[in-house]
């Protein structure tokens, strides 16, 4: 896909849309690696669940992975499998395109105390609002004329 590009000319959503292994390896990685495997929450109120009660005060841990893992919704669910991607098309194209850029186009650093670790639980628990900063970092150069140089083209 570079290689059909100009040099300062960037992909576009139409290139990253032809892109079809990559989706399917980001869709991949995304059911084998969530960022986010469980969530910490405690409840307000009395709830009834599938006949059991969770009551007021007390803290849940749904573990958000496990439904990934399940055999019933995945053949050999713990094995790394892009090709399971393959007969369907993704809606989330325009949000993995989106990422791809923020991740390649901006570094980022917690705001504020340099001892606020988010982490520092089994669970994410912040002593104040996250924030984050950015910085626009510049494009990177086309490394094609340094790996022809390299390969004797």
């Amino acid at each position: 896909m570079r290689s059909s590009k100009g040099a300062e000319e960037l992909l576009t959503v139409e290139d990253y849309k032809k892109m079809e292994y990559t989706q399917r390896v980001i869709n991949e990685t995304l059911r084998c690696g969530k960022i986010v495997k469980f969530v910490h929450r405690r409840a307000l109120k009395d709830v009834k669940y599938k006949g059991y009660l969770i009551s007021a005060g007390w803290k849940v841990l749904p573990i958000l992975g496990s439904v990934h893992l399940d055999p019933a919704l995945y053949a050999n669910p713990q094995e790394f499998d892009p090709s399971r991607w393959e007969p369907e098309v993704s809606a989330s194209v325009s949000a993995a395109f989106f990422v791809h850029h923020l991740v390649l186009s901006y570094r980022w650093r917690l705001d504020g105390e340099d001892d606020v670790v988010p982490m520092a639980h089994p669970y994410v628990e912040f002593r104040r609002a996250c924030s984050y900063r950015s910085r626009r970092v510049p494009p990177r150069p086309d490394p094609t004329p340094a790996l022809r140089r390299v390969a004797g083209q």
